[in-house]
């Protein structure tokens, strides 16, 4: 299956949704698979019973063992199996070597006498019938063979290192349209299903809206969930439709839109994961369908899934498929090395985030493939500074950045994070709630930096990180670990600061424009504003705050320009006192001024205002908090796009 998320995590098909016990233990839901080897005692071990009994019959039992058997039959309770291997011959076809310990009467010279003698036997199994098996082979253990193909676990799906499934990926290419390789248009989602005789339909397929698309593994019918009629916005009954074998749906219900590799993804689960679906007994590759279990497991212990291996196997696979390897590697270079060439890059070092944005965009435009397939490619190839590149944030690609070259990357590590994930931490973390009100950090393009003006500066497209913040992010801004749940949702937490404990005590931006106090005399200027503030009216407050107190003088017309006020608003609020204000005129003139929580919090007591922030409103707190160095513009559209109300500016 397809699913919506683009980085699957190592949690994919695991409920981390877990109940923790005072014991150290916890309970978590895992798939319920059916594994080869116990499928393989319950249905085979009589038959292997009777190839031993017909081994022994014939002699063949003394000829291998080059030693006289003389017991007169093998039975059930004389046979342990010890080890099972698995090697795939084709997408249907495997070999299952079963090892056996068999106690024997043999004939010595001191006399008759009983052991344990080891043998393999090899069974040929076919999954298009119903794990059919023939006899294969049968030799003493220490004469068992190391085979030369892809080597299967106990779910059948295929062992393969990273090179393997490069290879193995292209392989595919060079079975069925070897022109492919070296050229990209060919490389096309449709044309290879076509050529695997994979017929493609879409369907609105019914409650599967985080599914892009499935692969039918043989015929039957899917549940729909067809439109409203116009007009009507009660939905119909979902209906049956039928569909073939081998065919993949893509699902017009889904949450994202197609963009081809989820072909490339059944495309790959049809020629590598066959046998593993068939084992489950799955209609279809939507591994959501695979029925779940509840185990219990000591903290820290790490949970083996089979689901989340199959599916990282498919997902290079599919990526391998789209852009080759052998083709990849040169490409990559090349680019890197004009992407070199240049020293800065629009005002930033030109580090490794800037040089491999040039290159992704480069390969992008080239191949027409879409960008992000482009970068995730690039770093599932060992380019971690691509992580730093094509960043798209709430609508917009962020500035490029980079890590120091002492930085050491972790799965699920991340140092961006959205206006809707600051929210969503906001809300569930009262830790990172306290630090974001003391305006110790704040949300610089999808990051969430040391407030500090050696990090932070002010520019015409609002809040960015300086040149050397840019380059150094691990140093100055918070980590964050993406966890996903079942329903693919991320849910950020708090991770933690890499920079020196200095840098921490530095957030005062408000008071030194320059960065050039030292902290006492920072500590001293914030004791001087807070005390020329107390006696003050709001209105005095706010002519006091437009005053230069090192980020030079706010006019009228800049505050109002930044504040998305009118001229006059902002006059009459300096100039004239009142019983009450507006909170979401109040909460613009904070913004605009990039007030940080603390001065924000005096401003809003000087209109007699308080701000929640948690419960209904509480996402008056997470700007104030956690977006003051945004632009109203960007906070407003925060706020329409989770479905808050926008803010008032209109003081009529």
């Amino acid at each position: 299956m397809s699913e919506l998320t683009e980085e699957l995590e190592e949690t994919d098909g695991i409920d981390t949704n877990v109940k923790k016990e005072s014991t150290g233990e916890k309970a978590i839901s895992v798939p319920d698979l059916v594994n080869m080897n116990t499928y393989l005692l319950r249905h085979c071990k009589t038959y292997l019973l009777g190839i031993l009994n017909e081994k022994l019959a014939t002699g063949e039992l003394s000829e291998m063992l080059e030693i006289p058997v003389v017991s007169e039959r093998i039975r059930r309770e004389q046979c342990l199996f010890p080890n099972m291997m698995y090697w795939r011959l084709n997408r249907s076809d495997f070999l299952a070597d079963i090892d056996i310990q068999v106690q024997l009467q043999v004939e010595t010279e001191v006399g008759d006498i009983t052991d344990t003698y080891g043998f393999y036997i090899s069974l040929w199994f076919n999954a298009e019938n119903d794990f059919e098996y023939d006899f294969f082979e049968m030799n003493r253990l220490d004469m068992k063979p190391d085979r030369d193909y892809w080597k299967l676990d106990q779910y059948l799906i295929p062992i393969l290192h990273v090179e393997e499934t490069e290879q193995a990926a292209e392989d595919i290419w060079r079975r069925y349209c070897p022109e492919a390789i070296e050229n990209h248009q060919l490389r096309n989602p449709e044309h290879l299903a076509q050529l695997l005789e994979l017929p493609i339909v879409s369907l609105r397929l019914y409650q599967s809206k985080g599914t892009k698309a499935v692969l039918c593994f043989q015929a039957g019918s899917v549940l729909v969930q067809d439109e409203s009629e116009p007009g009507n916005r009660v939905l119909p009954p979902p209906r049956e439709v039928p569909v073939a074998a081998n065919t993949i749906i893509l699902n017009e219900c889904a949450d994202k839109l197609y963009d081809g590799i989820e072909v490339f993804h059944e495309c790959i689960h049809y020629e590598w994961h066959y046998m593993f679906f068939k084992l489950q007994e799955t209609f279809t590759s939507d591994t959501s369908k695979i029925k779940k279990k509840k185990v219990v497991v000591k903290e820290g212990s790490e949970i083996k899934n089979p689901l989340a291996f199959m599916e990282n196997q498919a997902r290079r696979g599919c990526l391998a498929l789209l852009l080759p390897h052998c083709v990849m590697k040169e490409k990559i270079h090349r680019e890197y090395q004009r992407a070199s060439v240049n020293k800065r890059m629009m005002g930033y070092f030109n580090h490794e985030g800037w040089k491999y944005d040039t290159v992704a965009r480069s390969i992008a435009a080239e191949f027409s493939v879409m960008k992000y397939l482009v970068k995730k490619r690039i770093i599932m190839m060992g380019h971690i500074g691509a992580r730093g590149a094509l960043n798209f944030v709430d609508g917009r690609y962020i500035v490029p950045f980079a890590y120091s070259p002492t930085y050491s990357d972790k799965a699920g590590d991340t140092y961006v994070i959205n206006r809707k994930g600051l929210a969503q931490i906001y809300h569930n973390d009262p830790n990172f709630r306290k630090i974001m009100s003391q305006g110790d950090y704040v949300f610089v393009d999808g990051h969430v930096c040391c407030n500090d003006t050696e990090f932070v500066r002010m520019t015409a497209d609002g809040a960015r990180l300086t040149p050397w913040a840019n380059a150094h992010v691990d140093a100055c801004c918070l980590r964050f670990q993406t966890v996903y749940i079942k329903e693919h949702t991320p849910v950020y937490h708090f991770g933690m600061m890499n920079s020196d404990e200095e840098y921490n005590k530095h957030y005062n931006a408000f008071l030194d424009k320059n960065g050039s106090m030292t902290s006492q005399e920072r500590k001293k200027a914030r004791d001087r504003l807070m005390k020329g503030l107390l006696p003050l009216s709001f209105s005095e407050a706010l002519v006091y705050l437009m005053r230069d107190h090192g980020n030079g003088k706010v006019t009228v017309e800049k505050l109002a320009e930044s504040a998305m006020l009118s001229r006059i608003t902002v006059s009459r609020l300096r100039n004239e006192e009142r019983a009450s204000y507006p909170l979401d005129i109040v909460i613009a003139l904070c913004i605009g001024l990039h007030l940080p929580p603390w001065l924000s919090s005096i401003l809003l007591e000087k209109a007699h205002l308080t701000v929640p922030r948690y419960g209904k409103c509480g996402y008056y707190g997470e700007i104030l908090d956690c977006l003051f160095m945004d632009t109203i513009r960007d906070v407003q559209d925060f706020l329409e796009k989770n479905e808050y109300p926008k803010l008032k500016l209109n003081d009529e």
